[in-house]
């Protein structure tokens, strides 16, 4: 069972009720056929964004990690379907997904084929400005994507 990676560690010595990772990892997406769903990718033009929804849960559906070539050069990617559940308890599917924000690829990178619940959240990089990053979900966070899930 997985959290993002870069979650607050200190109390890792504690086991995994401390940071509810026994409730994190889902297991299947029953459900999820009757939520609307939008395709594309982040790179083309989907409207899939992790800063529009901070503060929220989402759930991302690890599919790969890969290497994309971008104007910029080879960047490393992961792609997933994202599902976002809004504040009145429906959401949305995101699906086929490329994520390049860096954070993200290393959080969730390494977690090929599982499904992780999130609050997604954003941080102020170096440079000054802001980057999104996926947080530990609260126990509200966790039983809203249960029961969409």
């Amino acid at each position: 069972m997985s959290l993002p990676r870069d979650v607050d560690g200190r109390l890792d010595g504690l086991g995994a009720g401390v940071h509810r990772q026994h409730h994190v990892v889902v297991s299947d997406r029953r459900g999820l056929s009757e939520i609307a769903a939008v395709q594309g990718s982040s790179s083309e033009g989907s409207d899939f964004r992790p800063l529009d929804h901070v503060g929220k849960t989402a759930v991302f559906a690890v599919l790969s990690r890969t290497q994309e070539q971008t104007k910029f050069g080879a960047k490393s990617a992961v792609r997933a379907d994202v599902t976002v559940i809004e504040d009145d308890g429906t959401a949305k599917v995101y699906t086929d997904i490329l994520i390049f924000s860096s954070v993200i690829v290393r959080q969730i990178g390494g977690l090929v084929g599982q499904s992780v619940v999130t609050a997604l959240d954003s941080f102020e990089s170096k440079s000054g400005n802001i980057a999104p990053k996926l947080g530990e979900p609260t126990l509200a966070q966790v039983a809203a994507a249960e029961r969409l899930v």
